[in-house]
């Protein structure tokens, strides 16, 4: 992103069926994806739902 690399992993668990029925994806380091999530957010902002954009925490 901007010429910062972006490391990812991506988790996912299907059920019986081949279906996805989780799906946990992580990306490092911070400072490139906090710019990759500022370019998607102004690109979907009024794309996608509100919700999308929020971080629930217990």
């Amino acid at each position: 992103m901007d010429g910062h690399k972006i490391e990812s992993l991506e988790v996912i668990v299907d059920n019986e069926q081949g279906l996805i029925v989780e799906r946990t994806i992580a990306l490092r380091p911070y400072p490139a994806v906090k710019l990759f999530r500022d370019a998607m957010y102004a690109s979907l902002k009024d794309k996608l739902p509100p919700d999308v954009w929020d971080y629930a925490t217990p």
